[in-house]
């Protein structure tokens, strides 16, 4: 009986010592435009808050609900739109970045299905240290924007 006490004192104290610590991103207000069948790629935005310490930087980005998902950004140079695939995007610690139209976003290329408003689509993103985090995007209507 002591050695049964010994070993779970051991591994209590074990346990005590290791921390365990959830990711410290924070999604918020995810959207999807809802888009007729047969796009090619949709995007999605939100916002991304950045609830550690330190700076957060975000290295990859998956959905089962299309074949690729990418971190893209939008901008106007000498009065052209174009659009680039960002490696990784950064969140000051504390800090916040909104995915919106015409800037930063997630692209969602080869959806499986075509979601319709009210659906939901997750999309799980992956921090330099590791950490995963899933958030559900909810599908608008075109109508809604």
């Amino acid at each position: 009986m002591q050695t049964r006490f010994t070993m779970m004192a051991l591994a209590l104290g074990f346990l005590a010592g290791r921390s365990v610590s959830a990711c410290d991103l924070k999604v918020e207000n995810g959207w999807i435009r809802e888009a007729p069948p047969g796009v090619p790629s949709i995007a999605a935005y939100g916002v991304l808050m950045n609830s550690g310490s330190k700076a957060l930087q975000i290295t990859a980005i998956r959905s089962d609900a299309s074949d690729m998902a990418m971190l893209h950004e939008s901008t106007v140079k000498d009065g052209i739109s174009q659009m680039r695939m960002l490696s990784s995007i950064t969140i000051a610690a504390g800090g916040k970045l909104t995915l919106a139209p015409g800037g930063k976003h997630i692209m969602l290329t080869g959806p499986r299905n075509a979601p319709k408003a009210g659906d939901h689509v997750s999309i799980s993103f992956t921090d330099a240290s590791g950490c995963v985090t899933n958030a559900e995007f909810t599908v608008r209507s075109l109508t809604s924007d």
